[in-house]
């Protein structure tokens, strides 16, 4: 077993960033010098030259002064704008070089993906890995046009393949080769969403809190075990369908608040419109296209029926679905308006279309035989304040055959590897873990409140209507416009 980080302040972007910090604060020093010459030019008025009793015009020694002060202000001026520009320039160098880096390694990819696809089925028991799904992703695209044009696949023959790899750059994002800004799993996601409210296959109606109760206080001290717990308990085999955990404990800044939400819990045979779970498949579908609106609302409602106050400390972790949630809900405006979100802690869930706020962070678990991390096209996001620990190996008790989404994805798959981040050396994960510490320093116990929650029930999905196929009247020399295939 082993792990490798990503992100954090080790992380490239970060870098980039300090040249944008960098080329920003020039800038600042260069409006200051404009402020600074201005006074002198003011100054200058006032210190005119003098007249000697002999009526010679003598120039003052202030102005003499300050004419140098100009002066020297001027070259200063020139040199931070040069500076600048070069921050500026080089940062812009260092983008394209990633960009095209990024993009030559996708493509190689891209090459090689059927093979790679059907390699990754045999040795990893019937799923594709993370990585194979992002690329799956994005050239899908490609292929189903392909597919509806020339009736065949990349593999087939160069024709198709030249057509698929055209689609996919006139589909794709700008990190594939594409015009777009948002992903294709984005913009999948968000017209799904759109499908879903307009023909109610999906539940996504209003969320509300049902029943509330705090168990008494028990140990707790902030650590990653002790969120990984938390997580486990906010399972449906433990809490039931459709609850949250707010977890409170006392620190030495105040008040914490551990908001833990669940995975996927799949509606009953299959009855989407008709589940109130709002942790059901229609769950996904909020967090993925609509950005988690109700789920925030539910939220705050939840925090406010376990005590948590405005202004007080929050901390958000979820499971797969649940991950999706936590990272939209870290940037939804209501919910940060009210709460100082202060970490966000994800397991095996696809959150790189979601950049955390700088005060924000992030530490995301994700297995690289997990593909339900690479559902969302796109690596984490490779910032300062968010860290992605990227997982190889299975604990000992891992059910390799396990159906669903695969071993990989289990949570207590995720749960044992996670424990081997205390003692580890890698510098991202030295970070996320001195940095959830100091989230915690102090506490000792907590109190958990158990809240349920439930959708507003729906009608049911909405039945297409099929409209009648207008037939035109037939006319001398002219076949009917009908739908009547010819004999």
């Amino acid at each position: 077993m082993s792990h490798v980080s990503s992100g954090g302040s080790p992380s490239v972007d970060f870098q980039l960033d300090e040249f944008e910090r960098a080329a920003a604060l020039l800038a600042r020093a260069g409006e200051r010098l404009i402020a600074v010459r201005m006074l002198i030019t003011t100054a200058l008025a006032d210190a005119g030259p003098s007249i000697t009793a002999t009526g010679r015009v003598v120039p003052s020694a202030a102005g003499g002064h300050l004419r140098s002060g100009n002066q020297l202000a001027i070259e200063v001026g020139d040199t931070l704008a040069e500076c600048r520009s070069g921050l500026e320039a080089s940062r812009a160098s260092y983008e394209q070089a990633e960009r095209r880096a990024v993009l030559q390694a996708y493509q190689r990819r891209s090459a090689l993906l059927p093979a790679t696809v059907q390699n990754r089925f045999v040795s990893n028991h019937g799923h594709p890995d993370a990585q194979a799904t992002e690329d799956l992703i994005n050239v899908a695209p490609g292929y189903g046009l392909s597919w509806l044009l020339l009736g065949g696949y990349p593999s087939s023959n160069p024709a198709v393949a030249a057509a698929s790899s055209m689609a996919a750059r006139l589909l794709g994002d700008r990190n594939h080769g594409g015009p777009f800004g948002s992903s294709v799993a984005d913009r999948a996601a968000t017209g799904l969403s759109g499908l879903a409210a307009v023909r109610s296959i999906f539940n996504v109606r209003a969320i509300h809190v049902g029943a509330v109760s705090t168990a008494e206080p028990e140990t707790f001290g902030g650590t990653l075990p002790d969120l990984m717990e938390l997580q486990r308990r906010a399972e449906a085999q433990v809490s039931g369908e459709g609850a949250v955990l707010v977890t409170t404990t006392q620190t030495v800044r105040g008040p914490v608040h551990v908001l833990t939400i669940p995975g996927t819990q799949p509606a009953r045979e299959g009855r989407f419109w008709a589940s109130r779970n709002p942790f059901d498949e229609s769950g996904i579908v909020e967090g993925a296209g609509m950005g988690s609106s109700y789920v925030a609302q539910a939220a705050t409602e939840a925090l406010e029926s376990a005590g948590a106050h405005p202004g007080e400390r929050l901390v958000i972790t979820g499971y797969s679905q649940g991950g999706i949630h936590a990272a939209n809900l870290a940037v939804d405006e209501n919910l940060a308006a009210r709460y100082d979100v202060e970490y966000v802690v994800t397991t095996g869930s696809p959150v790189g279309s979601t950049a955390l706020p700088d005060a924000t962070r992030g530490l995301h678990l994700e297995h690289v035989d997990d593909m339900v991390p690479g559902l969302d096209g796109r690596p984490n996001p490779e910032t300062s304040n968010q860290v992605t620990v990227h997982f190889d190996g299975y604990a000992p008790d891992t059910d390799l055959e396990a159906g669903g989404f695969g071993a990989a994805h289990q949570l207590g798959n995720y749960t044992q590897l996670s424990g081997e981040l205390a003692t580890s050396d890698d510098p991202g994960v030295v970070e996320a873990r001195t940095t959830l510490g100091a989230v915690f320093a102090g506490a000792g116990t907590a109190t958990v409140t158990t809240v349920k929650l439930r959708r507003e029930p729906s009608t049911g999905p909405r039945k297409a209507r099929i409209k009648p196929v207008r037939r035109s009247p037939r006319r001398p020399g002219h076949r009917a416009l009908d739908s009547t295939p010819p004999h």
